[in-house]
Order: structure tokens, then sequence, then C-alpha cells
């Protein structure tokens, strides 16, 4: 290994010692789960852990494929080096937009009542939740369906997986009900409401609702071929289990983190069998990661390539894109036949950076520091961290209201699986599509079940 890249790998521990270190304090002082303790950890994985581990993969050539992309001349690592840097900059940056003090005021709204103050409040029954997750089901379902019939049904989705993700087009296959994809992801919501009634109400109805939404969940994962987003459904399904139980500190509840741990390392290891086995039916034909590093390195390696496409976009002009960006995620959410030619997605943009003159068979999201330059150009790496900051503390905010409520866990959870994501794929448009059905779906919950009238004399 030569000295660069002893250099790069020094870098980058200090980036993963100081996330670790503000991860851990923080942790053990509050102790409690936060979107911020979240997006910390995905911060370590992403610009700490996932670097490392691929320098080393590549230096001894267990990611060979990954030479033919990675520039790994001199200009190449002084790209690695700086943005080495700019990820620390980017981190300190989080840090001073979640601990900025903007005002972040919710109240509810008081009025008159029979001489009492009195104010409106929500009320998450048990009966209300359940009827809004079966409709978020129905929608699920139903779109599901819809998309997958071009495809010659759910067998055909999942074997085009790879395919549908990336963006292509299927040979002598024309899909109308593409855009019908967007409505899938409720099942991903109303499978963790299933999951959080039947924690607290111990329900077979529950539990066989949440069976059935699971799978579809499962599909939808595995038709878009995603390892890390399949990985975090599944740790999101593990983290509410945790939230619900009585009393999380347990002798009981820690021997089951503990077999949770042991079964999320196994996951992970087998994680390309497992897929391959839920889209062929076979297992054990796939190569099996021999570790949680490289399981990481193979994952989450494109954001080292980032690193060095966004910077030559940069060199190239390709910068402040974020008003285009913007126009792209509003079209993102509609049928693509509506979509201007020459509105193009700032994936279709890091693809070609990142590949060159290569033909690839698929697309390369952006991560947070990448988008970051991308968008805003050097001023990015300060902007897009701190605002992204703000974003989590307002959150996490709203989230501590709703603490003691059931929805209060689902919604976390929810929002938690967005947390992780954000931070390795930025992309506006993917972003735009992620917010889209949690917003829908948090809407369909506030209707379900509405306001109510709460006098203060009532709690005295």
């Amino acid at each position: 290994m030569n000295d660069n890249y002893v250099l790069l790998i020094g870098l980058y521990s200090i980036i993963g010692l100081t996330v670790s270190a503000v991860t851990i304090t923080n942790y053990l002082r509050e102790r409690k789960l936060t979107g911020i303790l979240i997006v910390r950890i995905m911060f370590l994985i992403v610009y700490s852990i996932v670097p490392i581990s691929t320098l080393v993969a590549v230096n001894n050539g267990t990611l060979a494929y990954k030479m033919r992309a990675l520039d790994l001349s001199e200009n190449g690592i002084n790209e690695l080096l700086l943005m080495a840097v700019f990820s620390f900059i980017g981190y300190l940056s989080l840090e001073i937009g979640y601990r900025s003090n903007f005002k972040i005021v919710i109240r509810r709204k008081p009025m008159l009542y029979s001489n009492n103050q009195s104010y409106f409040d929500r009320v998450f029954s048990s009966r209300r939740l359940n009827s809004a997750a079966i409709l978020m089901s129905i929608i699920s379902i139903v779109a599901l369906f819809m998309w997958s019939a071009g495809f010659g049904g759910i067998s055909g989705v999942i074997e085009y997986g790879r395919v549908i993700r990336s963006g292509y087009t299927v040979d002598n296959i024309s899909n109308s009900m593409g855009f019908m994809k967007h409505f899938v992801p409720f099942g991903l919501f109303s499978s963790i409401i299933f999951l959080a009634l039947f924690r607290t109400e111990k329900r077979v109805i529950y539990f066989l609702e949440f069976l059935v939404m699971f799978v579809i969940s499962i599909i939808y994962s595995v038709a878009n071929d995603g390892r890390a987003p399949f990985m975090m459904y599944l740790v999101s399904v593990l983290i509410l289990w945790i939230m619900t139980a009585k009393n999380q500190y347990t002798r009981k509840n820690k021997i089951w983190i503990v077999i949770i741990v042991i079964i999320a390392y196994l996951l992970i290891t087998n994680m390309d069998n497992i897929l391959f086995l839920l889209r062929t039916g076979t297992f054990g034909t796939q190569q099996t990661d021999s570790n949680v590093f490289t399981f990481l390195a193979d994952e989450f390696s494109f954001t080292v390539r980032n690193a060095q496409s966004s910077q030559e976009a940069l060199k190239d002009g390709e910068t402040f894109r974020i008003f285009k960006d913007l126009v792209a995620a509003l079209f993102s959410l509609l049928p693509s036949r509506f979509t201007p030619e020459g509105v193009v997605k700032l994936q279709t943009i890091n693809t070609q950076y990142w590949m060159g003159d290569f033909t690839y068979y698929g697309g390369k999201p952006t991560d947070l520091m990448a988008a970051s330059l991308y968008e805003l150009w050097y001023l990015g790496i300060i902007v897009w961290p701190f605002l992204y900051g703000v974003v989590v503390k307002k959150l996490d905010k709203y989230i501590e209201i709703l603490k003691d409520t059931v929805y209060g866990k689902i919604l976390f959870v929810q929002l938690i699986y967005q947390f992780a994501k954000t931070v390795g794929y930025a992309d506006l448009s993917l972003i735009a599509l992620n917010v889209f059905y949690l917003v829908i779906c948090h809407i369909i919950v506030m209707l379900f079940c509405p306001k109510i009238v709460i006098s203060t004399s009532e709690q005295r």
C-alpha cells in the first residue's frame, strides 16, 4: 500500500473517530434513538468505513471491477484527498445546522370553551390507524399489480428488477403503468403500522395484515434490486420491534438485541444470495460477501467514485444545478411522458462522469457530499449539510411531541429509514419520490385521526 493510500485512510479515519466520538457521547447523555443519531451513524459508514474498506479492497484486488471507474492517478488521488477534507467540513456543518437555535414552534391553538382554556389534539386510536393502513395497503397492492402487469406480473417485475431500478427499458415490453410504481411504497408505511399495532395489542388480525404487507414490501425491494434499501427496511422493522417493547432495557430484550445483530450480520453477508433466491428460487449460486466491510465496500463504493465525478463536473462547469434538479424532482413525480426532453436528472449526469466512455448497466446516485458540490458549487459542502441538519432537528422536535403515542413510534421508524437513505442517496429526484409516499401516507393518517377538543379543566 503506497503513501497516498495511507494518507487517505488516515484522513478518513479522523472523520470516523470524530463522528464516533460525537455519536457515542450524545447517545450516552440522551439514551434515546433520534434522527440525528441515525444520520451520524450513516455518515460514519458512508464517509469513513466505506472509503477505507473500498481503498483496502481495491489495493488488494478484491474489487477489481471498480478499477475501470475509480481514477487512481495522481489527479484522482488528489480529488479523493480533497473530498475527505470536504466530508469533514460537511460533517461539522451538519452538526452546526442541527444545533442551531432556529425557533421551532409547534403550538396547540388555544380557544375559549365554557370559560376554560382548551386546545385541539389528535387521537391516534388503533381502529383509526388500522383503517388508514388498510387504505394504504389497498393502494399499494393495486399499484403493484398495475405496475407489474407490463412486465408479465409479479414474477416478471422481480426478474427484471435490476433493469427497472436502473431506469432501462426491457426489450419487447412497454409499460404504460410505470408511474404506478410510486404508490407501491405505501405498503412500507402500512406494514410498520400493522406491526406497531400488533406489538401493542397482540391481536392476530394485525399480525396477519403485517405479514401480507411485509411480503409486498419485500417484493418491492427485490424488484428495485437494491441491497442497501432492502437492509434499511428490515432494520426499520427490527427497530420498531425494540421500540414497542414495554421495557427496552430488560435482560430479555438485551438478549433479543444480540440475536437481532447476529441475524443482521448473516443477512448482510448473504444478501446477494437472498435476493437471488427471491428472484429465481435458487440459493447459493451468487458470491457471498465474506464480512460486513466487504458488503459495505461493494454496496456503497459508488460514493468514493462520486468524490471524483462531482469534482470533474465542477471543472467542466456542471455546477449550480439546484434549479435544474428542483425541476427534475418535480417531474419525477409525474408520468415520464410529461417530462420535457431537456429535463435531465442528476443521477444521469453523475453516471456519465462516473463511467466516462464505458457502457454500464445502471445509474449512479449521488451521496450527500457529491450532491452538495453539484448543486451549489464549493458552497454546497457547507450549505447542503447545514440545511439537512436543520431539517433533521425540526423532524426530531416534531416526533418528540408524539413520542408517547403509537403513531409517534411509527413515524419515527419511517423517518429514520429516510434519514439513513438520504446520506447515501441525496439526488433531489430520489428524495422527492421518497418524500412523496411519506407525505401522502401521513396525510391519510391525519384524515383518519381527526382533531378533538381537550379542555385543560379535564386534566386537573
